[in-house]
């Protein structure tokens, strides 16, 4: 034998992806393990959304004079919460100068909103919140424009705090004087800005729409 192939230079056949991927179907066919995981996200709305209300298993919530569900009343409180601490984050980080306290608290926070998040749209899609907030006074006038205000603040609240902590671990900023340290201050209090506005527009949803009567 002689030619590329005897020496061990030439092409070779490409080895298969084990435990990547598998094909259903045709050379197009083609699902990765993050699409079947989509798929059963989807599976599991459609049933949600078939729900019918006395399947829905929606609890009480414990805040006095509220309709609100035990997940709407506990995302109350858990921003009542979160201001304050990430106000003593900016606190330590500027006048203490304890950079790895700021990070502890600032990573503990984003991990526990980030679940609290998944937990109330799970809840919102399951149980939803129009029911409860039917009886407002103000549910045909201003429950819907302060909702939509909210929504203006938390969405990009979450994205930006996401992004400024991300970035902060990329470019190592608790360990390096670099330019990535001084977008970080500026990120870091708009985002600070931004989940107090989130806060203060989230309360006067919340009592529009679950304590109004």
């Amino acid at each position: 034998m002689t030619g590329p192939e005897a020496s061990g230079t030439g092409p070779s056949r490409p080895r298969p992806l084990r435990g990547k991927r598998f094909v259903l179907a045709g050379p197009r066919a083609i699902w990765y393990p993050n699409h079947l995981a989509y798929c059963a996200f989807l599976c599991f709305r459609l049933w949600v959304l078939n729900l019918g209300p006395r399947e829905r298993f929606a609890m009480p919530g414990f805040i006095p004079l509220s309709r609100g569900s035990l997940v709407l009343d506990l995302i109350v409180v858990a921003m009542a919460l979160v201001v304050p601490i990430l106000l003593f984050s900016i606190y330590t980080v500027r006048h203490q100068k304890n950079l790895k306290r700021h990070r502890i608290i600032q990573t503990t926070l984003g991990i526990v909103l980030g679940l609290a998040v998944i937990t109330f749209e799970l809840d919102m899609r399951i149980n939803g919140w129009r029911d409860l907030a039917r009886p407002s006074p103000y549910y045909d006038t201003l429950v819907f424009p302060a909702l939509i205000i909210h929504l203006l603040f938390a969405i990009p609240s979450l994205i930006l705090w996401g992004y400024t902590i991300i970035m902060a671990y990329r470019q190592s900023i608790e360990t390096n004087l670099n330019k990535g340290r001084f977008r970080h201050k500026k990120l870091g209090l708009l985002s600070s800005y931004s989940m107090v506005g989130t806060a203060i527009t989230g309360w006067i949803f919340y009592g529009l729409a679950f304590i109004a009567s």
